[in-house]
């Protein structure tokens, strides 16, 4: 468990959760779901962890893992192009 970094689910960017899953899935490889998903509550931070934790209902590891893809790391068009324009305007 020390092996996975705290994920701060309020502040995370798509990299960051990307990251933070690549090393998570990486490190509870053989584990049962049950552990996994336990594991998975105690290396997260913030109030969307909050959250999280307390429905933490999620069946099996693959609900979790679709879920979070789907909340942290899939961007919609609409935050593609903010992020675009916003590199534009750091150039």
């Amino acid at each position: 468990l020390k092996l996975i970094p705290f994920f701060d689910a309020d502040t995370a960017s798509t990299e960051r959760a990307r990251d933070f899953w690549w090393c998570f899935e990486t490190a509870t490889e053989g584990f049962g779901d049950l552990v996994r998903l336990r594991m998975f509550a105690a290396r997260m931070n913030g109030w969307v962890a909050e959250r999280w934790g307390l429905n933490l209902r999620f069946g099996d590891f693959e609900t979790l893992k679709r879920r979070l893809y789907n909340r942290f790391i899939r961007l919609t068009e609409e935050e593609l192009l903010k992020r675009l324009f916003d590199a534009n305007q750091e150039r």
